[in-house]
């Protein structure tokens, strides 16, 4: 009954720790962020003072040609520029995109656009200032995510892209060692 009110979630932390505000985008290549506008990121700050941005996006870029990697990158450093100028003091981190597997007769084996994509997250964290870690190299790099989908128990599901909660969560592990 309160029409044009819109609710972007509700934040009922209290206490010290780290919380987690999850800006996801289901299908996402992470270019949408720009979309978000300048004064509502600022008032969101002001409410819940960010102190770090991780951005882990991409791997629905990899459903692109391979030429089309140079206009991610590009809408991607109009993405972190945005952020900079919205919420100057905090950090940002790029998680680059893990492996991805593609079937090759019967072996599933790395897409050649991950490692692309890997690059230019790279160029695009040096050209920007901001932290990068390589996800992909930290799930052992070439042909990981075979691996990752046999071992016991699994880390990533059978479709060669996704994570197991498990395998987000020895993910997350590799991230704060």
């Amino acid at each position: 009954g309160a029409a044009g009110t819109y609710f972007y979630g509700v934040s009922l932390e209290s206490g010290n720790g780290g919380y987690v505000d999850n800006f996801s985008f289901k299908g996402g290549s992470g270019v949408t962020l720009i979309k978000i506008n300048e004064k509502k990121l600022k008032d969101f700050n002001k409410y819940l003072t960010y102190k770090l941005f991780i951005i882990n996006f991409g791997i629905n870029a990899t459903t692109l040609p391979i030429e089309s990697l140079n206009w991610y990158k590009n809408k991607m450093l109009k993405v972190i520029k945005h952020i900079k100028k919205a919420i100057p003091d905090a950090s940002i981190l790029i998680v680059s995109v893990g492996d991805k597997s593609i079937k090759k007769g019967s072996r599933f084996v790395t897409d050649p656009k991950v490692v692309r994509l890997v690059q230019l997250q790279k160029e695009l964290a040096n050209e920007t200032n901001v932290a990068f870690w390589n996800l992909y190299v930290a799930m052992g790099g070439k042909n990981s995510m075979s691996r990752w989908v046999n071992s016991g128990p699994p880390l990533a599901l059978r479709d060669y892209v996704h994570l197991t909660n498990l395998g987000g969560k020895v993910v997350a592990d590799l991230l704060t060692q």
